[in-house]
C-alpha cells in the first residue's frame, strides 16, 4: 500500500516508548492494540465525541473484537502517526479501521480494525437512534462509504 497521507487525515502521533519494545528492540505486537485504543480515543475527541463525555452521558463503547496486521516494525526512538475512520455503523454496532505509519513514509506499517457496541452503565445494550439521536447522526455523518 503506497500513498501519501494528507496532514489533515492524521489523527494521532507520538514517539515510541522504550517500555513498548521487546528483546528484539522492536515494538512488542501487543502494544499495537493499545495504540489503536489511543488512536480511537483521539479520533473520537477530534470528532466532538470525547470518551469521558460519552461515559458521563451513560454511553459505553466496549470492544467486541480487534484485528491487527504487522507489515513494518517500529523501534524505540521512532515516531508513529495514525489515521482512523469509521467503516461500519448501524446504530447498535460500530467498526473502525486504523493505519499506522512512520512520518514521511508512504508505506503503511500496521493496519487494524476494532468492532464495538454501545451499552449503558449497567452494560445493557443501547440503540443510539432511539437513545441518543444526535450521536447517531454524528456517527452516520462520519461513516466512510
Amino acid at each position: 500500500m503506497h500513498h501519501i497521507i494528507a496532514p489533515e487525515s492524521i489523527v494521532y502521533q507520538r514517539p515510541v516508548q522504550y517500555y513498548e519494545t521487546d528483546r528484539m528492540q522492536i515494538v512488542h505486537h501487543s502494544n499495537y492494540i493499545r495504540w489503536m485504543e489511543e488512536i480511537r480515543v483521539a479520533f473520537m475527541a477530534q470528532k466532538g465525541v470525547p470518551y469521558d463525555q460519552m461515559e458521563h452521558n451513560g454511553i459505553l463503547m466496549p470492544v467486541l473484537g480487534v484485528t491487527c496486521s504487522y507489515h513494518i516494525p517500529f523501534q524505540f526512538g521512532e515516531t508513529f502517526q495514525a489515521t482512523c475512520k469509521i467503516t461500519e455503523y448501524n446504530g447498535v454496532r460500530l467498526a473502525l479501521s486504523y493505519e499506522i505509519y512512520k512520518p514521511g513514509e508512504s508505506r503503511c506499517c500496521v493496519t487494524g480494525t476494532s468492532q464495538h457496541c454501545f451499552t449503558n452503565n449497567d452494560r445493557k445494550p443501547l440503540r443510539l437512534p432511539r437513545q441518543n439521536p444526535e450521536l447517531h447522526q454524528l456517527f452516520l455523518s462520519l461513516l466512510e462509504s
